[in-house]
């Protein structure tokens, strides 16, 4: 989604479906996921990322053996109600709004 490409986003999104699958039985991330990797409208993807993002947060709580996972906010997401993100870097790369303000958003947390 950094990269503006629903397509891309897509495929991403089919990937993780199968692993969160693997290990988490709640149907409204699957239902996320599934809605992600078969639409080709980014602003879908992005809306339905914040409930991937939150699932995925709960999964790894107490589970991170090594490293650190950081959890991203931008504030100007969805006309300014916000918007939380994961990732495995400090560097902030906006997934909801890719191209246009990549390097919006602040590190809200340290995972580890």
């Amino acid at each position: 989604m950094v990269q503006t490409d629903a397509a891309l986003s897509a495929k991403a999104s089919s990937m993780l479906k199968d692993v969160i699958r693997s290990i988490d039985t709640q149907k409204t991330t699957i239902t996320a996921l599934e809605q992600m990797s078969s639409s080709s409208d980014i602003d879908l993807q992005r809306q339905k990322f914040v409930l991937v993002t939150s699932a995925v947060e709960k999964l790894l709580e107490d589970q991170v053996e090594t490293g650190s996972f950081f959890k991203q906010y931008c504030p100007m997401a969805f006309n300014n109600t916000g918007g939380y993100w994961l990732s495995n870097s400090k560097e902030i790369r906006n997934p909801y709004f890719g191209d246009k303000m990549l390097k919006c958003g602040r590190v809200d947390k340290e995972i580890n």
